[in-house]
């Protein structure tokens, strides 16, 4: 069992931004806490682009606003206004040309499923145990030939796992 897991309930999460800083869920919605003792508290929802996290932020007791926080240079820069807000993206070029990845929180799933595995493991195990058989089987009496069942599932599995890694490994905006 992760070290973390005895600081921490189930639920709370930490991890490292893609620019080298953390967000957690420890307080009452996200925190993003920079190197420069800088942070941003209640983050309701957020992407990365451009060594930036942007993004909205809600209080109980306020009314929404956003931010867009330079990881780079540790400077935070909040909004009331969402015009204001999105004519600073613009101006800045930080609205991402392809996708753009909105995240609620942690965006790691294999860190979690790996870590409820020990704590489900009869739910794993066979679920691993008919992955492994479906392979057997789509190798020896298939022939791995892509119009058969047993393949296709075996392959979309896969794919699905491999997409997963990369999704998790790369969570900024394009």
């Amino acid at each position: 069992v992760p070290l973390q897991l005895f600081a921490m309930g189930f639920s709370d999460w930490e991890q490292e931004t893609p620019y080298g800083n953390k967000i957690n869920n420890f307080t009452e919605g996200c925190t993003l806490y920079l190197r420069g003792k800088t942070f941003v508290e209640h983050i309701k929802n957020w992407y990365f682009y451009k060594g930036h996290t942007i993004g909205e932020i809600t209080q109980t007791d306020q009314p929404k606003g956003y931010f867009a926080a330079d990881e780079i240079n540790n400077v935070v820069i909040y909004f009331d206004d969402e015009n204001d807000w999105k004519n600073y993206i613009e101006k800045e070029d930080l609205s991402p040309k392809l996708v753009t990845r909105w995240h609620k929180g942690d965006w790691k799933v294999f860190d979690t499923i790996l870590l409820l595995s020990l704590f489900y493991f009869f739910f794993t195990i066979p679920l691993l145990i008919l992955f492994v058989v479906a392979v057997v089987r789509a190798i020896r009496k298939e022939k791995f030939k892509l119009s058969e069942p047993y393949t296709l599932s075996v392959l979309f599995i896969v794919g699905f796992i491999v997409l997963r890694l990369v999704l998790d490994a790369f969570p900024q905006s394009i």
